[in-house]
């Protein structure tokens, strides 16, 4: 699936949120002991955080996207923090993640209002709820807008996914990841989301079943964009998916759930691999 190509797109977001100037410069590229950066030579204008997918490394995001290349010409600084990324957002996940913003920012010399978010898959998740935890804790650092690729933003709706998975047919590619993530949330959770809904709401960036959104409704004044590619019939033929267990299912109805409550800048962006392969 192709979702990085078209990602310079939301450079345009970010310029527009932190009101950066184009600047001609060359870029670098910085290994810490806990997040890879590449950096504009000049001033930093923002910081960007990008947090991978499943079972990606850090350094494969700046080898699929050439997002941190179009911030880098606006004086933006892409970090991506050397984390196991998951499904879930736990606490010492979250509190490294604050630490090493934290860092960056004095590294940088930027300014704590000047932060955006975004992640990959499992990554767009835990951005999510980096921003809402943020407004609910009121944390001095709150990203001013967030990107998400194609995130499960409910767990429930993951888990109820993954276990029609099994059902259908085990042998599928998709079995494995199934049984393993739906152990790890029940052992993270202390069970099934019919034992435990309130554990799935407190790490899910949105809840479809209950009428706030769950976390989402701290995202009513956050710029969010997410993008989705729902291509039922690559899911149905590899995965045994219909519409209603992707995660296009659950992310499209929160960003209109943020729309209706007033979030002019909530966006939902539905892509086409082969479109963009056409162009290419």
């Amino acid at each position: 699936m192709v979702y990085t190509k078209f990602l310079s797109r939301t450079i345009l977001t970010i310029i527009f949120l932190f009101n950066t100037e184009y600047q001609a410069i060359s870029q670098q590229s910085v290994s810490s002991s806990n997040y890879l950066a590449k950096d504009p030579i000049g001033k930093p204008q923002a910081l960007l955080i990008l947090i991978p997918g499943l079972g990606s490394s850090p350094e494969s995001v700046f080898d699929d996207t050439e997002l941190e290349t179009a911030a880098a010409q606006y004086g933006v600084v892409t970090i991506v923090p050397k984390i196991q990324a998951n499904i879930i957002l736990d606490d010492a996940t979250h509190q490294t993640i604050m630490n090493i913003t934290k860092d960056a920012l004095q590294r940088y010399r930027v300014s704590n209002d000047r932060v955006i978010i975004g992640g990959f898959s499992a990554g767009g998740s835990m951005a999510l709820l980096v921003a809402e935890r943020a407004i609910k804790e009121k944390s001095v650092i709150r990203p001013k807008g967030v990107i998400a690729i194609d995130p499960p933003v409910d767990l429930a709706h993951l888990w109820a996914t993954y276990t029609k998975s099994l059902q259908r047919n085990p042998s599928l590619p998709s079995a494995q990841e199934a049984t393993t993530l739906t152990k790890y949330m029940q052992d993270l959770t202390g069970g099934t989301p019919m034992e435990r809904k309130d554990e799935y709401t407190r790490y899910s960036a949105y809840t479809s079943s209950l009428a706030n959104g769950g976390n989402a409704q701290y995202l009513t004044k956050t710029p969010i964009r997410i993008y989705c590619e729902p291509d039922t019939a690559w899911y149905k033929t590899n995965r045994g998916y219909d519409y209603q267990d992707l995660n296009a299912s659950c992310s499209i109805p929160m960003v209109q759930k943020l729309q209706k409550a007033g979030n002019k800048n909530a966006q939902v962006i539905i892509t086409n691999s082969l479109d963009i392969l056409k162009k290419e």
